[in-house]
């Protein structure tokens, strides 16, 4: 269906149903979204948040060149980070002159380009010698696109001759041909990470866009940029290229055993999707695949695939034979066209497999999870510590299921457990009961389920006097034969959170929620152990492509569905926001115990867009009004994003929805240091220590102290394969 013919029939719709009775409530795509996502690791979120250095302090980034193998399941985000701050770490600087004098700076050159002679008077002859004076090799750095190489010399003389008498020199100057003036511009350049593999122009890395991903976490192509917002909404129908999703450079040419050839049988797989828990893409909509040939210093095209209905992933295979490619600095990349004006037209992309010694439809080793955990808590995301602490038993589910998936070719164990680490704590106060028998079945998901508030763990999170709490969880299997030199895929690290408001979704949102008609009301079911004070209502309000107006909506609490609202808000603002991000309207002060249930009534004709969290299913606690008193359950199956809340939101929030920090900075002392350092806690891992300029010093295992007596003084870059650079000054 043609994108024009697709906006006639959603006009006709919505006259039908205007004229024949409308519905009550509808789902819609998101217009834009957060530019970050949700379950980044603390670690990870810079690298969403940075966008590239302003054009007023332009920062070069250098790229290093990947060697096979380049594996990538998106188990983690793995995408470069360009900084922005000319003081980070990575930065330094160099300097370039519009000219140089024999290879050295000098501010200004006065010259002359006939030939000049130098003079010693000699007593013998009562006359003068005379040489040729030392010419001046003038060296021009005036290419814009390269300030580092010259782009002309000229041999000129000085603008006079040195006249020696009786060991005495002096000057004889002559009117000079030209003067050159010099110019100092400071380059800032950006050494490479050693971790990311992308660069990505508006590919989004999320858990939660992919409808049954090969593992945990996919790339999603679609109408908006790297900020979330559309490329073009200039009008509902703009279409064009939209995103691109680049690897780093990579070395095809060869390795230390030769040149590669086609008989080392390369081959790059993928998996892709259209559509997924997003928006189908139109037939005139595409995923393209590139290669870039550094031969031929081009992009072409090597695959591209038209938009199409739901299907499970595929997975793709190409040969790399051709010395086109076969060569230092080749790339590939992703891009797709689509509508610009929003979040439309997905498609999602999953494990790529780039690496020697293959062959096409040949299978991969691999257990891993394919959804994250969305909770250890019976219904809720989250609940007041509070009222958690009033009865614990009640709110830990019996349960756990880990959604997996085998890979192979063949059936395998997959023994699984999970460790409980308190906010800030290295080691886990609990570990449940390994599970060992499990049998993963070939090439298909499966699921495991593990004892939480039941036996054997018999689990709940312990209490104590805080007024908030916060529990990472780190949820694992082992693949013994996994063929992937890092097993990313075979861990989840879940954030438990107990805050001040009772929340049903995971903080994600994929579609939007909109009521259509004035005066319909939605409310979501909650339940609280004790009594409390309601203090305000969070909802997720999103931006949509319609334009901002003065909408109202009426805040209502109900203590039951057969009675008036206990409080009404009267007319207030709706306050969009990105999805995920929500908006705290505070209420008059309402002591609630057991059910209630907390929402919004819509007060004008223009539709009020919320969240839609598609993946947990709370039909059943949620219900709409377009009549006080008479009540029906949602007829669609996920969560509004809509959260009841004890606290006034005048503290820092606890974290993030799913941050877990998983490679913080390196705490050490002293520093300044002289021959040792200490680490805070324990690292356990290998330390490399860098020179400013990126050479490679040192590398060692450290359990939590480590030997600099050898490096010497200077500035240092230190960090860990579980960390974030590090400054480190050695000073004696």
């Amino acid at each position: 269906m043609s994108k024009s013919n697709k906006a006639l029939i959603a006009a006709i719709v919505f006259f039908i149903s205007w004229t024949s009775g409308m519905a009550q409530e509808e789902l819609g795509n998101l217009w834009n979204r957060s530019a970050t996502g949700v379950y980044l690791e603390n670690s990870e979120q810079q690298y969403i948040d940075a966008e590239r250095a302003e054009e007023d302090v332009k920062i070069n980034y250098l790229f290093n060149t990947l060697e096979l193998p380049v594996v990538d399941d998106f188990a983690k985000y793995k995408i470069k980070y360009f900084v922005t701050d000319t003081n980070h770490a990575s930065v330094f600087d160099s300097l370039t002159y519009t000219f140089t004098e024999n290879g050295s700076y000098t501010d200004t050159l006065r010259y002359v380009t006939d030939t000049v002679y130098n003079y010693i008077f000699n007593p013998s002859t009562q006359k003068l010698d005379s040489s040729i004076a030392p010419p001046i090799k003038i060296r021009f750095y005036l290419d814009t696109t390269n300030k580092f190489v010259a782009s002309d010399s000229l041999i000129v003389f000085p603008n006079y001759s040195v006249i020696t008498q009786n060991g005495i020199s002096r000057k004889q100057f002559y009117q000079e041909d030209s003067v050159l003036v010099n110019k100092i511009t400071k380059h800032y350049f950006a050494y490479d990470d050693d971790r990311s593999l992308w660069i990505s122009e508006g590919g989004f890395w999320n858990r939660t866009m992919g409808l049954n991903p090969p593992t945990v976490g996919v790339i999603t192509f679609d109408g908006l940029n790297s900020d979330g917002k559309p490329y073009d909404n200039s009008s509902r129908l703009t279409y064009g290229a939209a995103d691109r999703f680049t690897s780093k450079p990579i070395n095809l040419y060869g390795d230390n055993t030769g040149r590669y050839t086609s008989s080392d049988s390369i081959y790059l797989s993928f998996y892709y999707q259209p559509y997924g828990n997003g928006d189908q893409p139109e037939v005139e909509d595409s995923l393209v695949l590139e290669f870039y040939s550094p031969v031929q210093k081009r992009w072409n095209i090597v695959w591209s695939k038209k938009g199409d209905t739901l299907q499970e992933f595929q997975q793709v295979y190409f040969h790399m034979a051709d010395t086109i490619y076969l060569q230092v600095g080749f790339q590939f990349r992703f891009r797709n066209y689509a509508t610009l004006s929003g979040n439309f037209d997905h498609w999602h992309v999953d494990y790529i497999r780039l690496a020697k010694d293959r062959r096409k439809n040949d299978h991969m080793v691999d257990i891993a999870f394919t959804k994250p955990i969305r909770t250890f808590l019976k219904h809720y995301t989250s609940i007041p510590w509070t009222h958690y602490k009033a009865k614990p038993y009640s709110y830990v589910a019996e349960n756990v299921t880990y959604h997996l998936r085998n890979l192979d070719t063949a059936t395998a164990l997959a023994p699984s457990d999970y460790k409980v680490h308190l906010n800030g704590q290295v080691n886990p106060f609990f570990k449940s009961e390994v599970l060992i028998n499990i049998a993963a079945p070939a090439n298909t998901t499966f699921t495991e389920v593990h004892s939480v508030n039941s036996a054997p763990n018999n689990f709940i999170f312990p209490i104590d006097t805080n007024e908030r709490q916060l529990f990472e969880i780190n949820a694992r299997f082992s693949g013994a034969n996994d063929q992937l030199p890092e097993k990313e895929n075979d861990t989840l690290k879940h954030v438990q959170l107990f805050d001040r408001y009772y929340s049903y979704d995971d903080g994600s949102a994929e579609k939007t929620y909109h009521l259509n008609l004035v005066g319909t009301t939605v409310v979501i079911e909650f339940k609280t152990p004790i009594s409390d004070t309601l203090k305000s209502v969070m909802i997720n309000f999103v931006e949509t492509f319609e334009p901002p107006s003065s909408q109202k909506i009426n805040i209502v609490v109900y203590k039951d569905l057969n009675s008036s609202p206990i409080y009404q808000s009267g007319p207030v603002d709706v306050i969009y926001n990105a999805e995920g991000k929500f908006h705290r309207y505070h209420i008059d002060p309402i002591v609630v115990e057991g059910q209630f249930y907390v929402g919004y009534q819509q007060l004008d004709q223009n539709k009020t867009f919320v969240g839609y969290d598609v993946n947990y299913n709370n039909q059943g606690r949620t219900y709409i009004s377009q009549i006080d008193g008479d009540w029906t359950n949602s007829i669609f199956l996920g969560t509004t994003m809509i959260r009841a809340s004890f606290g006034d939101g005048s503290e820092e929030p606890l974290s993030n929805e799913q941050v877990v920090s998983d490679n913080d900075q390196l705490e050490f002392y002293p520093n300044p240091a002289q021959d040792w350092i200490k680490f805070k806690q324990e690292v356990n891992s290998d330390i490399e220590v860098y020179s400013i300029g990126g050479k490679l010093e040192m590398r060692e295992y450290v359990i939590d102290h480590l030997n600099i007596s050898n490096l010497p003084n200077g500035f240092y870059l230190i960090r860990s394969n579980k960390s974030e650079v590090s400054k480190l000054i050695i000073n004696r």
